[in-house]
């Protein structure tokens, strides 16, 4: 017992110190780029490392401080300088035109600062754009639809498609038929369907795409009472 517990808390370890690794890394990574380079950051690496803050020189030192001068306002107000002829520029010419600089900071790389300019996108990168909003908006409203829908996703054994089912009905899910949404039918069944005499498992079975066996499977979750007793069965049967 003891062993398992070493076991988990070195593993356990082993995990902080990859997130405090990678945490760290992608810090490292977001200044680099919102700076424009890593001048500032390596040389806090060689402070650290080797010590020395200043450079003997004084010309290498005045062109070092200029430098981090740039970086720094980059990180600051996200604009992409590079010199600071560049930003006396920009200051003089948000004060003539009264423009905020929230806004041009809010541009996050559509401005360009020698220029002055807004910089028009390209129609591939608005159809980017638009095809990679489309594309989260359907990933987090699957995402929410799992959470909020009041019934269990399960998959059904023999014809390894997707059905949602609770203790009274059960439905298609788009996953159904091997992921392919083009290909999917929709249907319900319900514990009065089950319960008919007039009902065709053989035809149902057809229409919708399953095994004649997972219709009985369903029709005879339904007797079971509670979702909790529907899952139950279903890892019982599928297992």
């Amino acid at each position: 017992m003891e062993s398992l517990i070493s076991s988990i808390w070195n593993f356990d370890g082993l995990i902080n110190s990859a997130l405090i690794f990678v945490t760290f890394g992608l810090l490292g990574v977001f200044l680099w780029k919102r700076a424009g380079s890593a001048y500032s950051l390596l040389n806090r690496l060689w402070e650290f490392c080797l010590g020395g803050k200043t450079f003997h020189d004084g010309k290498i030192n005045a062109y070092f401080n200029e430098r981090n001068d740039v970086e720094r306002f980059n990180v600051l107000f996200n604009v992409g300088a590079r010199n600071k002829e560049e930003i006396k520029s920009l200051i003089n010419w948000t004060k003539k035109k009264n423009i905020d600089i929230r806004h041009v900071t809010a541009a996050k790389g559509w401005f360009e600062i020698s220029t002055l300019k807004a910089i028009k996108p390209l129609f591939i990168a608005n159809v980017g754009v638009f095809v990679s909003c489309v594309l989260t908006m359907l990933l987090l409203s699957n995402f929410m639809l799992l959470a909020l829908k009041p019934s269990a996703l399960v998959r059904l054994g023999d014809d390894k498609s997707w059905v949602w089912i609770n203790d009274h009905i059960a439905e298609s899910s788009i996953w159904t038929n091997n992921y392919l949404p083009l290909n999917w039918t929709e249907w319900k069944l319900d514990k009065k369907q089950c319960e008919s005499e007039d009902f065709d498992k053989t035809v149902f079975s057809e229409k919708a795409g399953i095994s004649v066996r997972s219709v009985d499977r369903i029709c005879e979750n339904f007797s079971s009472g509670s979702l909790s007793d529907t899952l139950n069965y279903f890892c019982l049967v599928y297992k």
